[in-house]
């Protein structure tokens, strides 16, 4: 087995990792529409802080 055939079964393997790409894609979203509303800076700041622990 060469190096190729192992890059591409590690892909295979892992998907690319694209469990981990949706999760951000989602999390993004949830800030930007948070910090699209009219709250307050400190009240955005503090969800923001609350999301990125999940």
């Amino acid at each position: 087995m060469n190096i190729k055939e192992w890059r591409i079964d590690s892909a295979l393997k892992q998907k690319k990792g694209l469990h981990f790409i949706l999760a951000s894609i989602i999390i993004w979203i949830l800030v930007t529409i948070l910090h699209l509303t009219d709250l307050p800076i400190l009240t955005k700041n503090l969800y923001t802080f609350s999301l990125q622990l999940h």
